[in-house]
């Protein structure tokens, strides 16, 4: 039965990883810990698991939406040596914090950005301020930084938080916006693999399951998500802009508030 679900998981999450921009955590995270309840601190174990799927289920997509010019060559450029570094540090201080305040967090701040995305919430400003604003503010580190800093916390490939801000503040189109998430989820899922190797000693679990910080059926997940993940970047290309951004939202509220019951 664990392998069924594990299946039909990495194919669902390579659908989402193309079509949203998603690296997959957001659907690994919950199906790894309802699948261990019994391992104590199974959030850890998690996030850490998830981002080293993203690398390759992260690159599958991003690969294709490479191909099509489906991204913001841009907000790349000024944002990726930053999201490396913030995911990078974060690695160190992630087992520092309770795993349940971590689940916690992860459900509200998908919630908010599920309702933020399909209501197309935006700051009362006029465009053009807005247009400048943002310029400045993806040149910064700090937007970078702070995208590698949630992403790792949180075990996602930073969709659920670069999309929204590309969409919403960078004013980037959906689709582009989309795209670009998925290269920078590989830009997380590097770092932050190596950084939880370095940190291996800090997971402790006695489960045949587990091997240090990783769970080993979740090879099982990759390999159906790099098969479904063409899938989705050709459903993301002929979807309606306004159309996916309420999928998307639906789809961050429905995951946020089975993570919090």
């Amino acid at each position: 039965m664990e392998y069924i679900v594990l299946i039909l998981v990495g194919l669902l999450g390579g659908l989402f990883a193309g079509t949203f921009g998603l690296g997959g955590g957001l659907i690994y995270i919950p199906t790894i810990i309802f699948l261990n309840p019994d391992v104590p601190d199974i959030y850890y174990f998690a996030v850490a698991t998830s981002l080293s799927c993203i690398i390759f289920t992260g690159f599958s997509s991003a690969f294709f939406h490479y191909r099509k010019k489906n991204y913001e060559p841009e907000i790349l450029k000024k944002v990726a040596p930053f999201v490396a570094l913030g995911t990078f540090i974060t690695t160190f201080i992630l087992l520092k914090i309770p795993s349940l305040y971590l689940q916690w967090f992860y459900g509200i701040f998908v919630c908010f950005i599920g309702v933020k995305m399909f209501f197309h919430i935006k700051n009362k400003s006029n465009e053009n301020t807005e247009k400048k604003q943002l310029q400045k503010l993806s040149s910064m580190p700090l937007i970078g930084a702070l995208i590698g800093f949630l992403s790792t916390l949180l075990g996602v490939g930073g969709g659920s938080i670069s999309v929204p801000i590309f969409t919403l503040y960078n004013k980037a189109c959906i689709k582009k916006a989309i795209g670009t998430s998925s290269i920078v989820g590989v830009i997380i899922a590097v770092p932050a693999t190596i950084g939880f190797i370095l940190n291996s000693d800090g997971f402790e679990t006695t489960h045949e399951n587990f091997y240090h910080f990783f769970y080993v059926p979740a090879i099982i997940l990759l390999l159906g998500s790099i098969v479904s993940a063409p899938f989705g970047v050709n459903v993301c290309h002929n979807l309606n802009q306004s159309l996916l951004e309420k999928l998307f939202g639906l789809l961050l509220l429905f995951i946020g508030i089975k993570v919090l019951f």
